[in-house]
């Protein structure tokens, strides 16, 4: 997957580490999101981060991750303003601006984040009409 991809999408980017526990929280709500928004020009990315390789699969195998999973370096994490900590996630827009950057698990997270999607998902419709 290239970021091209995502042109025309909003997209979730979840940067996450394969030791971070507070991530592996967030997992089964961005499987539902994914679920819930599949049809709906959503995207939902896992992008790991200073995990060793070896561990990736394994682990996100483990945790049942069903979206689309990239290994990031400092150069992604730069692209989106750096990080201080995981989980570090960004809703993004059609047109691949940065809309959100929630950093940490947060207990309403993914409440926030639908509302996110929701809202961008009105404002592209509302676009599109006119």
């Amino acid at each position: 997957m290239k970021a091209s991809d995502l042109k025309g999408k909003v997209a979730v980017i979840d940067f996450w580490a394969t030791w971070c526990e507070p991530c592996w929280s967030e997992i089964p709500k961005y499987n539902k999101m994914l679920e819930q928004y599949r049809d709906k020009n959503v995207e939902i990315v896992g992008i790991t981060v200073e995990s060793p390789y070896k561990d990736i699969k394994p682990k996100a195998k483990e945790l049942g991750i069903k979206y689309t999973l990239l290994v990031g370096n400092d150069a992604i994490q730069d692209a989106f303003g750096g990080m201080i900590g995981y989980p570090t996630t960004f809703v993004v827009t059609k047109d691949w601006k940065i809309y959100k950057k929630y950093m940490g698990a947060l207990p309403d997270k993914d409440a926030r984040i639908k509302q996110d999607i929701e809202k961008l998902l009105a404002e592209s419709s509302a676009n599109s009409t006119d």
